[in-house]
Formats: structure tokens, sequence, C-alpha cells
């Protein structure tokens, strides 16, 4: 038996990584963390095989969504990563960009939330295939 792919979700709200939890569990092995630096600390643990980071671009603390993408992919480059986001103006990365401009410009998926089911399964195949509800 083919072992589960791990999905690494990152967003400060509970419901969210409880409902990408329930929604995927079964088909993943689905880790959460409500900060960038807790994400950055599971992903900096060696014995750790991550296929995939969903991570929300306005997180509490030092890190947000770009940043752990950056930080992350200083040690693991092959890793994926899809942001997620509103469009609210606290979402403008500088006075030239926002973190959806930003990510294009860096080839990764950005959705806006909220999103639904459909936009997130078929970035979430993109990365790791079509095991999803087949």
């Amino acid at each position: 038996m083919e072992q589960k792919k791990t999905m690494l979700v990152v967003d400060p709200d509970q419901t969210v990584l409880r409902v990408i939890e329930l929604e995927y569990g079964e088909h993943y092995n689905v880790m959460s963390a409500r900060s960038g630096s807790e994400a950055l600390n599971i992903a900096s643990n060696g014995s750790t095989s991550i296929d995939l980071v969903l991570a929300e671009v306005d997180l509490p603390g030092n890190l947000n969504g770009l940043d752990l993408m950056h930080q992350i992919r200083k040690d693991r480059p092959e890793v994926p990563f899809i942001l997620t986001g509103s469009g609210f103006p606290r979402n403008i990365v500088d006075e030239d960009s926002t973190y959806d401009e930003r990510a294009k410009a860096e080839g990764v998926d950005y959705l806006f939330k909220p999103f639904i089911g459909t936009e997130l399964e078929a970035a979430v195949a993109k990365h790791l295939g079509n095991g999803y509800k087949q």
C-alpha cells in the first residue's frame, strides 16, 4: 500500500484547519499549523516529509505566507505551495503589489477566500495527483 502524501496546512483560523483536515484527511496526511513560525518548525524537522504546503498569506507573527514559502524553500526547494487569502487591502505586500500578484510572479497558485471546494481540489490535484476522490 502506497504511503499517503503529506499536506501542511497553515491558517490562523482553527475552523479552516479542521474543515481541510476533515475533507482531505482520508486521502492525505494533513498536518496543521496556526502561524508561520509553527509551520517552519514542522518543516525544519528533517524527518517530516512534506509534499504540499497550503498557507494563508495573512499569518500572525513575523512570517506571512510568502515569507514562510521562502524560508521553507531554502531547505526544500521542491515543495509546492498554494497560497490563500482575501482580496482586502491588508493583503497588499507593498505599494506596488498584492499577495496574489507576487504569488503569480513566483509561479505559485493563489486562491482567494472564500474559495469553493472544487478550486482547492483542482489545485491540490495539480501538485499531488488525482488520488483524491477517485
